[in-house]
């Protein structure tokens, strides 16, 4: 692969506390920001190395979407698991209706809004990648809806496998190939699903 929107991150300026091994950390080179809010570290913005090669012109909306997933993610914690079950409901609905038709028509919340408006700026940027973050999107919150929120873990080695479903596989599927602009083909799905 050769990369055209990112660079290698010298490993003698960040303390990785030994969990990345050798693993080169590489950081988008469009990325700086100029406050500090959310998942914009000053010096390494959290997209700008989980998706070093992210489209510059895509950085924002997905720095914005990951974001928004975090704070709904935060917010369904504290809410009543029958809550949680309409709203996440009434998401898949509109992602599902995105990946379908093209279209989002949100009706209800502010949190159908918002989405609908991240739907309208990403497919005003990739249209056909942005039908295919909704599908991957909906399935991850068709899968986190049938979980119970509160349930505790007395390991990690029970809580990764639990979280990357949960959060990581199906969100960030949908957040790099819309950031990269990349095409799975379908005979490849598999084995991107078992690589991430």
């Amino acid at each position: 692969m050769e990369y055209q929107f990112s660079k290698i991150v010298d490993p003698s300026l960040f303390d990785s506390k030994g969990l990345i091994a050798d693993i080169p950390v590489r950081k988008n080179l469009f990325s700086e920001a100029e406050y500090f809010k959310g998942a914009l570290d000053p010096k390494y913005p959290l997209m700008s190395v989980d998706i070093p090669e992210c489209r510059p012109e895509r950085l924002e909306i997905v720095a914005y979407a990951n974001e928004f997933a975090f704070l709904y993610d935060d917010a369904t914690e504290y809410m009543a698991h029958d809550q949680v079950i309409v709203s996440m409901n009434e998401s898949i609905r509109l992602f599902l209706e995105a990946a379908e038709t093209g279209h989002m028509n949100p009706q209800g919340s502010g949190i159908n809004n918002m989405q609908a408006q991240m739907f309208k700026e990403m497919a005003t940027i990739d249209q056909p990648r942005t039908m295919v973050a909704m599908k991957a999107w909906a399935e991850f919150l068709q899968l986190t809806s049938s979980r119970y929120r509160r349930r505790r873990f007395e390991t990690l080695d029970e809580y990764i496998p639990y979280r990357v479903w949960d959060v990581g596989q199906m969100h960030m599927f949908g957040l790099i190939t819309f950031g990269m602009g990349l095409t799975i083909p379908e005979s490849d799905m598999e084995k991107c699903t078992k690589d991430t």
